[in-house]
């Protein structure tokens, strides 16, 4: 279970790296999309779980594609969630 958290804040921080900081200077319009960025961030942290004793993830295709979209949906949810202000929130009136 912790190997899953720690997977999901690694991917986040990495899809945040890519959108919020990279994308800026490339204009590449790979990571305009949040769901494809966390897509590939989960596969890039997969792949290099190998080489750190934080993760311990049987390498296999099934699990690649199962984190790939673990990190897809967490970085969607995630960057819905969370603004440049924190949490977002929006105030009806009734």
């Amino acid at each position: 279970m912790i190997d899953l958290i720690i997977f999901v804040l690694s991917s986040y921080g990495l899809s945040f790296f890519f959108i919020w900081k990279l994308n800026p200077k490339l204009q590449w319009k790979i990571f305009y999309c949040c769901y494809c960025t966390g897509f590939w961030s989960g596969i890039i942290i997969y792949l290099i779980s190998n080489f750190t004793e934080l993760l311990s993830f049987e390498l296999n295709i099934a699990n690649l594609i199962l984190l790939g979209f673990t990190s897809a949906s967490t970085t969607y949810v995630l960057e819905s969630i969370i603004g440049d202000n924190g949490i977002k929130h929006e105030k009806y009136n009734n």
